[in-house]
């Protein structure tokens, strides 16, 4: 099981009376991604104070270790003392590991560690975000994600566990395309994303009037946008990659956009560098009326949908499964494919496949995956690799 760093009580600055000094306070909790369980077993946390000069580099300027006791904990107050006024500090959490990761490959660590700026006023708390950063070749991806006490400003109960496999699931993909001895366990999705990655090239370009669109990709309830920000990173090719959810989630994706993206403008980031696709961000309510939404939507070229953890609430299947139908009608892509990524919570669940299968989708194929934990120890006193991430692919029929 993965389990993520959070902040009951967010950082900030009290003063130390009779000195030009402060101490940071804060309060943390080490928990799962719905925020209902918590890490089960004894660790060493490290926490850094990181100082940010005005070119937002980031030095070490404290640290400490502090003791998770494990079962039966639900928080850990932090202090630290002694800072130095009239500097720009964050403050970073983190499990303290024996043992470095690969840089080679992907691992996803046990504890996902968080950044938490601070409020340079005194006895202000920082602002409610939390900063994750993943290493996900072939560079770093920075995520914000809002935060109102153990949960998620968004959604009190937004997920996250199925957007990690999925950038699992195309790290894999990439992996394989670049090394023969690497067989892809979806090789349909695999074909059709070498094809959004490496699209034909008429056989005279000079006499073609006109060149073929590049290929779309839209994601569905994207929240902060981990998923299609790390696949506009390794497929370059995409013409461009569109980020939806509701009105409350556009300025955490602009964030989010913005952060990981070079050259950044409004609703679109138009990249400064060469490999990156570009990568937009639209209102999209599941089941309304494209014509009456409040923002106009290309629809055209959509070759790829992406959804993490749309199946958790039954309500929403139907509004989901027209919103998909709508999406293909509307595309003039050759072949538009459906990536479902989930992590199964209950029985009712199975209900979304057989809606798909009233509206003919069909699944053209399935695989899952264990989130892969660093140090191979769930948390939870099991050490079976982690949660399973199932991925299904769907094709319309008619």
């Amino acid at each position: 099981m993965v389990y993520y760093i959070r902040f009951f009580k967010l950082p900030k600055f009290v003063e130390v009376k009779g000195k030009r000094l402060r101490s940071i306070i804060a309060v943390i909790t080490v928990q799962n991604d719905l925020g209902d369980l918590f890490l089960h077993e004894p660790t060493k946390l490290r926490v850094q104070l990181l100082r940010i000069d005005k070119n937002q580099n980031e030095t070490i300027c404290r640290e400490q270790l502090v003791d998770w006791l494990g079962e039966g904990i639900q928080s850990l107050a932090i202090t630290l003392n002694s800072v130095p006024e009239n500097d720009c500090y964050k403050l970073y959490v983190s499990e303290r590991l024996t043992s470095a990761a690969s840089t080679e490959d992907f691992i996803i660590p046990r504890i996902i560690p968080g950044w938490s700026g601070l409020s340079s006023h005194w006895d202000v708390p920082a602002e409610a975000l939390i900063e994750r950063r993943f290493l996900l070749p072939p560079s770093q991806t920075r995520l914000k994600d809002e935060q109102d006490n153990t949960h998620l400003k968004l959604n009190t109960r937004q997920k996250r566990d199925a957007a990690l496999g999925s950038v699992l699931l195309f790290h894999h993909l990439v992996n394989a395309s670049l090394s023969r001895n690497k067989d892809p366990f979806l090789p349909q999705l695999h074909a059709h994303l070498n094809e959004l990655h490496h699209p034909p090239t008429p056989p005279d370009t000079a006499q073609v009037a006109v060149l073929p669109s590049p290929p779309r990709v839209i994601e569905l309830g994207s929240g902060t946008g981990l998923t299609g920000i790390y696949l506009s990173k390794v497929f370059s090719n995409l013409g461009s990659i569109l980020l939806t959810d509701l009105s409350e989630a556009q300025d955490l994706l602009s964030r989010n956009i913005s952060f990981n993206i070079s050259t950044y403008s409004g609703e679109a980031a138009i990249p400064a560098i060469a490999n990156h696709a570009s990568v937009h961000h639209s209102i999209l309510r599941w089941g309304e009326q494209f014509s009456q939404a409040a923002e106009p939507i290309d629809f055209s070229n959509i070759y790829l949908i992406l959804t993490s953890d749309v199946t958790y609430n039954p309500a929403s299947y139907i509004p989901l499964i027209n919103t998909f139908t709508s999406i293909i009608n509307m595309s003039n892509a050759p072949r538009t494919l459906i990536l479902v990524s989930m992590k199964r919570r209950h029985e009712s669940e199975e209900a979304f496949f057989v809606e798909m299968s009233k509206a003919e989708f069909r699944v053209i194929e399935n695989a899952d995956v264990a989130l892969s934990v660093a140090n191979g120890n769930d948390g939870d006193g099991s050490r079976n690799g982690g949660e399973r991430i199932e991925f299904w692919v769907f094709e319309l029929t008619r």
